[in-house]
């Protein structure tokens, strides 16, 4: 099946750039990638809790618990001890200062892999890089994540204020306030933007009105999502408005390689035209790099 994955990262460890040749190879592939986001390679979550969050996030007072929880997970960005229980005891430790040069060096040779470029706003090296690379040609727009680096409306002002070029941008929310960051997107109307996860960890508090937004896109990747959020995601929006992702190399493992046989598993598309099936797998995100 071919496909144009809008949200890959690189791991060091796990990200085989031999199955991503294969799958272009083979069906026509395209990716893009982002840089590493643990210093160590990232360690499976339980998927207990991958389980229990959807249904968590889904109700109003168990979301402010778990926003709370989430505030105990890190100390000075590694993982604190009691919280490893659920990633088998392994190290993780957050990377503050996404290496985009470095991933853009390793992908040069890769004619079907173009590159976000993560910021991180509130690190000075970070806007730097901003700046160097912005009209780097594998560079097709710009990552946020808003979760992992803590950032908040005013961090992301600056970028946003600074892309002249009105590049997309592809951001994951965090535990905030709804209407700040829809005036935001509302502000920026003239950049598209993906929303990463299915708008996690907001879900359907946000969906209605980020569908209303033209300038605004979801997408599915992540385990962070299930079947039935997938389901409703397909239902609500309109679907040239569904990105299709997946945040390859994580999760969905078969023989400790990421399978995308296993990640389309959670995905019903038989209810879509053929159109519809081409938007959502390829011609969705194409429009947003290169339209």
């Amino acid at each position: 099946m071919k496909f144009y994955d809008a949200h890959i990262y690189y791991d060091d460890l796990r990200t085989d750039f031999n199955q991503l040749e294969n799958l272009n190879k083979k069906y026509q592939c395209e990716f893009i990638i982002s840089p590493q986001c643990t210093i160590q390679s990232e360690p499976e979550k339980s998927n207990l809790m991958y389980f229990l969050q959807p249904y968590l996030l889904s109700n109003k007072f168990l979301y402010y618990i778990a926003m709370v929880i989430s505030k105990t997970f890190y100390k000075q960005n590694k993982l604190k001890f009691f919280w490893k229980i659920f990633t088998g005891f392994k190290n993780y430790h957050k990377i503050t200062i996404p290496n985009n040069n470095d991933v853009l060096n390793i992908i040069e040779k890769y004619h079907f892999i173009k590159s976000w470029l993560w910021i991180n706003p509130t690190e000075e090296d970070s806007l730097k890089e901003f700046e160097s690379l912005y009209n780097h040609p594998k560079i097709v727009g710009i990552k946020l994540h808003n979760y992992w680096h803590n950032l908040g409306e005013n961090d992301i002002n600056i970028i946003l204020e600074n892309n002249k070029k009105n590049k997309p941008v592809y951001i994951i929310l965090k535990y905030q306030n709804i209407k700040k960051i829809l005036d935001l997107l509302r502000k920026f109307n003239n950049t598209k933007f993906i929303i990463g996860y299915g708008g996690f960890p907001h879900y359907g508090r946000i969906w209605d009105e980020i569908n209303k937004l033209k300038n605004v896109y979801i997408d599915v990747a992540s385990k962070h999502l299930n079947k039935k959020l997938i389901n409703k995601i397909f239902e609500k929006f309109d679907k040239n408005k569904i990105i299709f992702s997946s945040d390859y190399p994580y999760n969905f493992q078969d023989k400790k390689k990421f399978s995308y046989q296993l990640f389309l598993k959670r995905i019903n598309i038989n209810h879509l035209s053929n159109k519809e099936r081409n938007d959502f797998f390829i011609n969705n995100i194409k429009n947003i790099i290169h339209g």
